[in-house]
């Protein structure tokens, strides 16, 4: 006889642990195999199914890994949600870690973005004061450019190529004072 309590139990502690919304279903056949059987034994599996079974808590295609650029990098709020409800909230949580500070160098290759591209034209690459790092006025404008004409999104992706965001204003690498 099914136990659906502790299926939905089950469910309810993988999300919140951050399982991936494809990978729910299979909590379900756990309970169904008997290899948990009561609500006080969840937390030890929920542990050990991220040992046993990673595939279900972890990041699967290149889908997720752009997912996870337009939410963080390009900061699109709509794909923040839908990245927030397809891995529940504490491995959004690490992913919003991980991309703190732009797209991760692992994850830079699955996207190809700093593979052998040639960026000779990305402005984001432009010239810069050498004193205080700073892009320079006519570099800028170029950004801006670009920006209008290729949208938001597309610009950010082009930004990301070379390790810099939109409205950044000193080049990527400068560690002097701001």
């Amino acid at each position: 006889m099914r136990n659906f309590r502790l299926e939905a139990e089950l469910k309810i502690a993988a999300t919140a642990a951050g399982c991936l919304e494809s990978a729910i279903d299979d909590f379900e056949l756990d309970v169904i195999d008997h290899r948990i059987t009561s609500a006080a034994e969840i937390p030890a599996w929920i542990e050990k199914a991220k040992e046993q079974f990673p595939h279900r808590f972890a990041i699967q295609s290149d889908y997720d890994a752009e997912m996870c650029q337009r939410a963080f990098v390009f900061k699109n709020l709509t794909a923040e949600m839908q990245l927030y409800k397809a891995v529940g909230e504490q491995r959004f949580n690490e992913l919003k870690a991980l991309y703190a500070n732009g797209v991760p160098a692992s994850e830079k290759k699955k996207l190809k973005l700093n593979g052998s591209a040639d960026h000779k034209d990305n402005p984001w690459l432009g010239e810069t004061n050498p004193k205080t790092g700073r892009y320079t006025d006519a570099t800028i404008t170029k950004q801006m450019s670009l920006v209008r004409a290729v949208g938001p999104e597309k610009a950010a992706a082009i930004a990301a190529a070379v390790g810099s965001r939109l409205g950044d204003l000193y080049a990527p690498g400068f560690k002097g004072v701001r």
